[in-house]
């Protein structure tokens, strides 16, 4: 009656079973009967059965199936990062769409786009995309990094070299375990800022 009464319900909802029999298994049965006949406009649903599993084993299994449906297309392709950034951001707003909720380019997907314009000596553009990654995620040692890349394809020492040392600074701050690898980009940054400097001296 809910259903009907609900011209739209722009929600999703996952249901699944274990190795459930007699009254609870028809409960069951009805339900996804019901979803599958009554729902809504805008209203997604998945179920699912997992018959080898029991009561206390579901949770876990259910979980991590229902969170693949809701995001589902939530993995972006090569074709789509050999198409750019509006291509991704078109992707993950059909994404955000589905799930509910904003959803950006993830950090590892716009490091990726940088990189690939880096490749194609699109210089300039790969160093405004790993600038926008660092405003997005501000705390991310690694995004740093690649900004220091991109200055340091650009020819930009000092910048490279800062962006370098800010990575070790936010990689000791939160214990990434990469910290030496960012400590030895670091070091090799500025050394070359230091040859570099030399040189016009």
């Amino acid at each position: 009656k809910s259903f009907t009464s609900t011209p739209s319900l722009p929600v999703f909802l996952y249901v699944a079973r274990s190795d459930d029999s007699g009254r609870a298994l028809a409960d069951y049965e009805a339900l996804v009967a019901t979803l599958a006949t009554k729902s809504p406009r805008d209203f997604r649903w998945h179920s699912q059965a997992f018959p080898q599993e029991t009561h206390i084993s579901i949770p876990l299994l259910g979980q991590v199936d229902a969170l693949r449906h809701v995001y589902e297309g939530y993995r972006i392709n090569d074709e789509m990062l050999e198409e750019g950034l509006s291509s991704a951001q078109r992707h993950f707003d059909e994404v955000s769409k589905r799930g509910g909720w904003p959803l950006p380019v993830p950090e590892g997907v716009m490091n990726d786009l940088g990189y690939m314009a880096l490749s194609e000596g699109r210089v300039e553009e790969a160093v405004e995309l790993f600038k926008r990654n660092v405003e997005a995620n501000p705390n991310s040692a690694n995004a740093y990094d690649s900004l220091a890349d991109g200055y340091s394809q650009a020819g930009k020492w000092i910048d490279a070299a800062g962006a370098s040392n800010r990575a070790v600074a936010l990689a000791t701050e939160f214990g990434n375990p990469d910290l030496p690898y960012f400590v030895a980009q670091a070091r090799k940054m500025n050394e070359q800022l230091q040859q570099k400097q030399g040189n016009v001296e």
